[in-house]
């Protein structure tokens, strides 16, 4: 009895659908994003005042391991523009849809969020000079959509999505941090 199992088993994994379907997948994304500046409101006691709006550049990658539709896996980004930086690590979910060439998914990440600006550090006697202090590190959530390209069940596919970001928390000291990102960029299954 054992045998004709084996069997049926063996055949079932060598099948073309079992080897069209993918374990896991690798994204490489390049990011545009825009980070509002931080309100003034009462309260707000960081000496430097608040950051002000900023646009940004940089690059997000992603490792995810596939469950039918789900995808889900740890996350990394950074981020930097003329005034503003920000990196992060974290997860990220997603829920794709539809079998055709052009597959729609929606998504949601939590991680923690360093947001950064320039300082001058001025310690005499070392003569000043610029660097980048931490503005604040905060638990963020994002939420957004994005669409796949190419063939179902292929290894290589081009992605496109937009994500709006936001801190869970927001102390009074620093002020709320949030942020709109578009990513272009691929993935690579296996």
């Amino acid at each position: 009895m054992r045998g004709p199992l084996f069997f049926l088993v063996a055949l079932g994994a060598a099948s073309p659908v079992a080897a069209q379907s993918s374990t896991g997948e690798f994204r490489v994304l390049g990011v545009a994003a825009y980070a509002p500046g931080v309100s003034r409101a009462a309260g707000f006691q960081d000496p430097m005042g608040p950051p002000e709006s900023s646009p940004m550049a940089g690059l997000a990658g992603d490792i995810s391991f596939v469950a039918g539709s789900f995808r889900l896996g740890p996350e990394g980004f950074f981020l930097r523009g003329p005034d503003r930086r920000v990196w992060s690590l974290g997860g990220v979910a997603r829920y794709e849809v539809g079998t055709l060439h052009i597959r729609p998914y929606g998504m949601f990440g939590a991680g923690v969020y360093y947001w950064d600006r320039p300082i001058t550090i001025d310690v005499p006697p070392t003569p000043a000079f610029d660097s980048w202090g931490s503005d604040v590190s905060l638990g963020s959530v994002s939420v957004g959509g994005g669409v796949s390209l190419g063939a179902p069940g292929r290894r290589l596919a081009a992605t496109a999505e937009v994500r709006y970001h936001r801190t869970l928390a927001r102390p009074e000291f620093t002020g709320a941090r949030s942020m709109v990102t578009l990513a272009l960029g691929g993935r690579v299954a296996w």
